[in-house]
């Protein structure tokens, strides 16, 4: 299962906030979550529902693994990834060592520590 994340609209339809708690129960079932640069403002309140879940979070936006995402998209001249371990492990996921052992293109970087 893969989570989309909604644009936010609450204040303009009074539907949304019913959308949005729809949305979290199909997150709280999904594997993975990508979340778009333009969705970067809710990032917090998504990474607190996945917190501890078995949910691969996936970002493209900057900070995104040093802020408890686990895969980061990077992509200023070429295509890499930032992985936070410390973050996969809490969740209970394990990535391939292939992916890990990549000579280029992979960084392991050290997420914010959990409180």
């Amino acid at each position: 299962r893969l989570a989309y994340v909604p644009p936010s609209d609450e204040k303009r339809s009074p539907g949304r906030a019913a959308e949005r708690r729809e949305f979290e129960q199909e997150l709280l079932r999904s594997h993975l979550l990508f979340m778009l640069h333009s969705e970067a403002d809710h990032w917090a309140d998504l990474r607190e529902l996945a917190k501890g879940r078995p949910i691969l979070t996936v970002g493209e936006f900057e900070g995104f693994a040093r802020s408890q995402g686990m895969v980061e998209f990077v992509t200023p001249e070429r295509v890499a990834l930032l992985v936070s371990m410390n973050v996969v492990k809490i969740a209970g996921l394990e990535i391939s060592s292939k992916l890990l052992g990549l000579k280029k293109g992979v960084e392991i970087v050290e997420g914010m520590k959990q409180p």
